[in-house]
């Protein structure tokens, strides 16, 4: 099987020992991504990674990024709270019986909430699991 893996070009433009953060320069690859569709928006990208590679202020990179990656970050950013808005809201909105909407959409609201909160953790406890590499170019 023959993964997709997206090579952005960037520069950095800050760094410091534990962290760089890197200008993506704007390239024709999202018209053969299959995420293209989550992108919108401004073209510049800034994103800030761990530097494992001593990479200083000016140096020019690839960054490679594997398009599972890619696909499981954005369902884990909008395709579940998506789906725990709707599941809350249908739940709640058949227990509730008074000012039925107000209450049932903070609760829903709420529940998406929660889930980033527990996200960002989890985030955290498998930072190093996410396949983004960081080729110095010469």
């Amino acid at each position: 099987m023959n993964e997709e893996v997206l090579i952005e070009k960037g520069i950095v433009t800050n760094a410091s020992q534990d962290e760089v953060e890197i200008m993506l320069i704007e390239t024709n690859n999202c018209e053969t991504c299959t995420t293209k569709d989550f992108c919108k928006g401004e073209r510049t990208k800034v994103i800030v990674l761990k530097n494992k590679t001593n990479l200083k202020v000016g140096d020019k990179v690839k960054i490679e990024i594997r398009g599972k990656t890619i696909f499981y970050t954005v369902f884990m950013l909008y395709g579940i709270p998506l789906l725990i808005l709707v599941l809350a809201f249908l739940v709640f909105y058949q227990i509730i019986e008074h000012n039925k909407e107000l209450i049932v959409s903070s609760i829903s609201f709420l529940a998406i909430g929660m889930y980033y909160f527990i996200l960002n953790f989890y985030l955290r406890k498998i930072e190093g699991q996410f396949n983004v590499k960081v080729i110095k170019e010469v």
